[in-house]
This record gives structure tokens, C-alpha cells and sequence, in this order.
């Protein structure tokens, strides 16, 4: 099986630098025209997908069905790879341009990003160790589902949640590598399984 991993298009809040979490923010107009063209990219290359999971959140379900051209009734939900909670940072500028007076930023946000060892799960939100274990139980049922795909196997989702994913995926053990590769929106990673 060739597992493909993609990140949602762009959001509203992508762009504004805010933390989405579990909040259903929709697709902004570049992040359906940059799946739009991912599409065309795939449909040029004849890159097809014997099967295709999302996340329920529609930004990842919405890029899902651009991407393939596939009907929802052939996509298959999975709350397992939904995004990571952030609980009440949810909504919350993570980023600020880079003269900004960084003081205005929350420290635990910044080690989010750049330090996870440090981050401290916020109230109401999911730490990395949980995404860590809800995405590598995905990922045992991706495996144990699809013995005899020989093909392609489209994992759409999110910033986060990819990452734990590929943390399982990589048998990761260092939290310092947790943000690598960097996972753009549209972005791709691929793993021959």
C-alpha cells in the first residue's frame, strides 16, 4: 500500500494564525483553489485512490472530496484523526508578525510549536501523548483494514493530528521531532507500507 498523507487546505484562520482545534472552520478561497490544483495535479499524473479517509472536520473533509472527486458516501470518516484539542486556546493567535511584541503571545503556545517537551495542555484541551494514541490507533486499523490494497490510501487531516501520526507511522521517540517534516497546507507526505 502507498499511504498518502494530506494536510486540509487553508482556512480563514490558517491565515490569520489563529488555533482551529476542534472548531469547524471552513476552507478559505485559497485553500480550495490550492485543492483544487492539487487535483489537477493528481487527475495530470494518474494518480487514483482505492480508498480515502478524512477527518470529520469539514475544512479536511471538503479538501477530501476536491482532491478525489469522490462522492462523501465514499469517503470514509474517522474521528481518530481529527485534529488535537486545544481547549480553551482554541480561537487564540499563535503567531504574530515578526516585529510584533511578542509578549502578547502566550509562552505555552509558543512551546506547542517549538518545544513540545514544555507544552502544557490547556483545559479542556488533548495533550500530545492522547493524539499520539488515538492517531496510532488508527493507524493499526488502517493496517489490519487494508492488507490487500496494493495501491493508493488517502489520509486527509490536520497540522497535529499528521504529525502524531507520522510520530507512530516513524516510531518517533523524541517529542523534539515531532513537528518533522513540516506538513504545509495541501501539503503531502508519503509512505510505502
Amino acid at each position: 500500500m502507498n499511504l498518502i498523507l494530506l494536510r486540509h487546505g487553508e482556512t480563514v484562520w490558517n491565515a490569520a494564525h489563529k488555533l482551529q482545534g476542534m472548531r469547524d472552520v471552513s476552507l478559505s478561497e485559497k485553500g480550495m483553489e490550492d485543492a483544487w490544483q492539487l487535483h489537477d495535479s493528481l487527475i495530470k499524473h494518474g494518480v487514483t485512490f482505492e480508498k480515502v479517509y478524512s477527518s470529520p472536520l469539514s475544512r479536511a473533509k471538503k479538501t477530501a472530496k476536491i482532491i478525489t472527486g469522490k462522492p462523501s458516501s465514499e469517503i470514509i470518516i474517522d474521528e481518530d484523526i481529527r485534529e488535537m484539542s486545544f481547549g480553551v486556546n482554541e480561537g487564540k493567535y499563535y503567531r504574530l508578525e515578526a516585529d510584533a511584541d511578542m509578549s502578547k503571545v502566550d509562552p505555552n503556545l509558543v512551546n506547542f510549536s517549538q518545544n513540545p517537551n514544555a507544552y502544557v495542555t490547556p483545559e479542556g484541551g488533548e495533550s500530545f501523548e492522547e493524539v499520539i494514541a488515538r492517531t496510532g490507533a488508527f493507524y493499526k486499523r488502517l493496517i489490519s483494514e487494508n492488507t490487500q490494497v496494493k495501491g493508493n490510501v488517502l489520509v486527509v487531516s490536520h497540522g497535529a493530528a499528521l504529525h502524531a501520526l507520522i510520530y507512530n507511522i516513524e516510531k518517533k521517540t523524541d517529542m523534539n521531532d515531532y513537528w518533522t517534516p513540516h506538513i504545509g497546507n495541501c501539503g503531502v507526505v508519503e509512505f510505502k507500507i
